[in-house]
């Protein structure tokens, strides 16, 4: 039977069993019907696998499960899981957040709305979330959705926390994440879409729980500093024009600081880091970034977890199953209305 899921959602997960079913259970109660879930499992060594098996036997949509023999890190995972996908639009929904009932229904409805002759200028749909406390980003007016360049969200709306988005598929499909650390911010990826359009609407979508046990969210040691130092030499030049010469300045010192640590050679920073900032004020700049790394390494603060990336990724390899459902999503009992 042929499937045509015009979403497809990601999971990346790490020991994370407990929760893969929460996940699957708000993917069971969407109102839209026609997706496909890709669970990204991260070398995993509790019983993910098992639950992920015993959901995908009476799954009313299509289950890809995507296993890596070693833990390796989410940009591998991600990329991995992207090049599997089949949707039109791509989100993910990591395994300690929630979709809401109505999450993909009205992303799919926003985005219809939108006239087909501006559609190919547009890169998707941004909502909100909210947490156990409050709605993320709540300084939106509710209810007044706009549209704006995607680099625009940071520098002109102010927006700092983390949004739902809805990509077109042909724009993740051809890009990358950086694969050099366990974990790369997503910002290294967004930024090559920074000026394509996107759809904002102020309806919370999802629930983010940033509290759960091992959240890469909230930690006191320092880690994935490799993958920190990639992400700011790759955004800091599109973000430049909005930054005042001393906040260039402060992400300098700290791109140095996340280099040493990320142990880059002195020429691959300087190479990373480019123009970004004149050469003399880079070289200042090392003074108070090596203070900041005695006092992180005094502290015995930094855990360098590029090195377990670096040893996995040579030894790992990664495999899926698919899990195809006896019912037909793309039935007409399914769709949108």
């Amino acid at each position: 039977m042929n499937y045509s899921p015009k979403i497809s959602i990601i999971t990346p997960t790490w020991n994370r069993c407990h929760l893969i079913g929460r996940v699957y259970n708000c993917l069971q109660e969407q109102t839209y019907k026609n997706f496909e879930w890709i669970v990204g499992d991260d070398g995993s060594d509790d019983e993910t696998e098992i639950m992920v098996q015993k959901i995908a036997s009476s799954s009313p949509f299509p289950i890809y499960y995507l296993r890596s023999s070693l833990h390796i890190g989410k940009p591998k995972i991600d990329n991995s899981a992207l090049s599997i996908c089949t949707g039109e639009f791509i989100l993910w929904c990591d395994s300690d957040d929630i979709l809401l009932p109505n999450a993909l229904e009205n992303l799919v409805s926003e985005w219809s709305n939108l006239p087909p002759e501006s559609m190919n200028s547009f890169i998707g749909v941004a909502a909100l979330y909210k947490t156990k406390s409050s709605v993320l980003n709540k300084q939106i007016t509710k209810g007044i959705n706009f549209q704006c360049k995607l680099i625009d969200l940071e520098f002109k709306h102010l927006i700092e926390e983390d949004m739902l988005l809805f990509f077109k598929s042909t724009y993740l499909k051809s890009n990358r994440f950086p694969e050099e650390d366990l974990i790369v911010p997503e910002s290294s990826l967004w930024s090559k879409f920074y000026n394509q359009n996107i759809l904002v609407i102020t309806d919370v979508l999802g629930i983010k729980e940033y509290n759960s046990v091992d959240s890469v969210s909230f930690h006191n040691k320092i880690k994935y500093a490799r993958g920190h130092a990639f992400c700011l030499s790759i955004t800091t030049p599109f973000h430049s024009k909005y930054l005042t010469f001393l906040q260039i300045l402060g992400r300098t010192i700290k791109f140095i600081r996340y280099s040493f640590h990320g142990d880059l050679t002195n020429k691959q920073a300087s190479t990373m880091w480019g123009s970004v900032c004149p050469r003399f004020y880079y070289i200042l700049c090392h003074v108070p970034a090596f203070l900041l790394v005695m006092y992180d390494v005094l502290r015995k603060k930094v855990e360098r977890t590029h090195l377990e990336y670096l040893k996995n990724s040579i030894n790992t390899y990664i495999s899926y199953e698919k899990y195809m459902p006896s019912i037909d999503p793309n039935s007409d009992i399914n769709q949108l209305k």
